[in-house]
């Protein structure tokens, strides 16, 4: 998780500290148009995800990143000379300077490196975009460009000395969700040539559904195999267990519950409980409800995130429409006759609805970083009003960080103490 990062002469003009918030894991960032709360977003998700080029592009005097381990990480810009323009990154060297620290909280190992704009020129035209000067790239937007196209695996241009930082930045699990998220760009080869083309983000939604039951389901056949093949030996091994009539039927009845449940989603369709119980088979009866019971945790928390995402927007109230989950359909909308709704013929604010949701609790694991710009687009205020609270029970179901840029008091809610305002932040630090 991210501690605090301290921002100096953003676009020449702004500096801010910011903390973030460690108890609630949820920070928001408000002010004003052109304060760069989409920047500092920018600025943590490129450095998690080792875009180290964006530092070349983007004009700062010095950002430093701190860890909640106390690592830290400062990027600087080193001018050709004092007279050079700071928007000027042909003249600028950026250096990276990462302290790792131990368990005693002191520094036990430094590297620093350096990139130069030729790093940037070389990164360009390795990405396949066949400019060989820099002359040729001022047409370009290069951040555009390489946000496309660049592949952190593929450089080889970075030097060794980086191995340390960005090992250690890649163990972070980083997710940036942008602004404009209805549809999203692929690019489509064809016999005449290359054209980007949209794609809706809620019909990919259901086929990430799809693949995530297939990856569980092929986790719970792995376990069902095993528990089964060794069924016999702990048969052998228990002769005695503690079970009688009462108990065996308390603990059937509660299985035959989380099946139900189950059964819902179209998972585990294969399993029930059949055998009503027998004093003379008890130690069977007790491996047999035992298995089940420990095949079922396979599913434990896909099991969870499917509930959590189907109440949470279910309690926004899509216009008299119901949210479906299955294992063979991914996701389906519903109306009141029961007619399936296109996902894509749903309201701009249904489809961020969906797509936020999904993002914040699929797309993340334990210690994931999001990054979100403004999650109120397209939602009614009454749904602003309840999502920041969501997305904190999400924070801390799951153990992840948000960041948000904001700029909706509805959104807010009255929860200021999340909040960091840049323009009181750039007062203050003036």
């Amino acid at each position: 998780m991210i501690k605090s990062i301290n921002v100096e002469n953003l676009y020449g003009l702004y500096s801010y500290q910011i903390d973030f918030k460690k108890t609630s894991k949820v920070t928001i960032l408000t002010g004003p148009n052109g304060y760069g709360k989409t920047t500092i977003l920018k600025i943590i998700h490129n450095l998690l995800t080792c875009n180290l080029w964006y530092f070349n592009i983007l004009v700062f005097s010095k950002i430093q990143v701190v860890f909640e381990d106390e690592c830290s990480i400062v990027i600087s810009k080193i001018m050709a000379s004092d007279k050079d323009d700071i928007h000027n990154f042909e003249t600028q060297t950026v250096c990276f300077k990462f302290c790792q620290v131990n368990e005693s909280k002191t520094v036990s190992k430094e590297s620093i490196f350096t990139l130069s704009a030729n790093y940037l020129m070389r990164t360009a035209r390795h990405s396949s975009v066949g400019y060989r000067t820099m002359d040729m790239m001022k047409g370009l937007d290069i951040e555009d460009y390489l946000t496309r196209n660049y592949r952190f695996e593929d450089d080889s241009a970075l030097p060794e000395d980086s191995k340390t930082m960005t090992s250690y930045l890649l163990s972070y699990n980083n997710l940036y969700v942008k602004e404009q998220r209805i549809q999203y760009e692929v690019l489509d080869v064809q016999r005449y040539g290359r054209h980007l083309i949209n794609r809706y983000n809620v019909d990919k939604i259901v086929d990430d559904i799809k693949r995530l039951f297939a990856e569980y389901q092929d986790k719970y056949v792995k376990k069902c195999q095993e528990i089964d093949s060794h069924f016999v030996e702990k048969l052998l091994r228990n002769d005695s267990v503690d079970l009688n009539e009462e108990r065996y039927n308390e603990i059937a009845l509660q299985i035959k519950q989380i099946l139900d449940f189950y059964h819902e989603y179209g998972i585990a369709e294969d399993l029930k409980v059949d055998y009503t119980y027998n004093e003379n088979f008890k130690v069977a009866l007790f491996l047999y409800l035992q298995g089940i019971y420990d095949k079922l945790r396979v599913y434990h928390l896909l099991f969870l995130k499917m509930m959590m995402f189907v109440k949470m927007i279910d309690n926004k109230m899509l216009s008299k429409k119901t949210i479906k989950l299955n294992a063979k359909d991914g996701l389906r909308i519903l109306d009141d006759t029961n007619y399936e709704v296109p996902l894509r013929k749903l309201s701009s604010g249904e489809q961020n609805l969906i797509i936020l949701y999904f993002y914040l609790i699929f797309k993340t694991y334990k210690g994931t970083i999001v990054c979100l710009d403004e999650p109120e687009n397209s939602m009614h205020v009454a749904w602003q009003k309840s999502m920041l609270e969501d997305f904190k029970n999400i924070a801390k179901e799951f153990g992840i960080q948000l960041i948000f840029a904001s700029h909706s008091i509805d959104f807010v809610n009255d929860d200021w103490d999340d909040c960091v305002d840049l323009y009181r932040s750039l007062k203050n630090h003036e």
